[in-house]
């Protein structure tokens, strides 16, 4: 009975570990959704990057000097949400979600790294929209934080 058991056991134990040998999924370290036990990639990766919008005094204090209290980003045409330019600056680049700046996380799909749009809307104290920027792009890296420095 004991020699049944242990051959089962064995047996099972075999089969287990032969079919996790092939097993598929996403291999890439990078993406979103990796699997650290699969041994072939199956193209099912899909990743996300994030974008982080800072600025240094000059910019601070040009808002300051245009009655800019805040600045809207819009990525892809989508609204991502308000700055309080007027607050607070950085001398050098910040790390993605320090806080204060504003930092938003990009669907990149099966997309490694992409380029997208973003434009910004200036804004008053009252929510008025003072001045619009043109479109500007920005590379957008799976697993990385791409920063731009807003300036005038």
């Amino acid at each position: 009975m004991k020699k049944t058991i242990l051959f089962l056991g064995l047996i099972i134990g075999t089969i287990m570990a032969l079919s996790s040998c092939g097993k598929k999924g996403c291999t890439d370290q990078n993406a979103n959704n990796y699997c650290d036990k699969c041994k072939k990639d199956d193209g099912s990766c899909t990743y996300k990057g994030q974008v982080l919008w800072w600025w240094k005094q000059p910019f601070r204090d040009s808002c300051v000097a245009y009655s800019v209290a805040n600045v809207s980003v819009y990525l892809d045409n989508t609204f991502v949400g308000t700055i309080p330019v007027s607050a607070q600056y950085w001398s050098s680049e910040p790390s993605c979600d320090a806080t204060g700046t504003l930092t938003v996380t990009k669907d990149l799909g099966k997309n490694k790294n992409g380029t997208y749009g973003f434009y910004l809307k200036f804004l008053d104290a009252s929510a008025n929209v003072i001045v619009t920027s043109p479109s500007i792009n920005i590379q957008v890296t799976g697993n990385g934080c791409s920063a731009d420095q807003l300036a005038w």
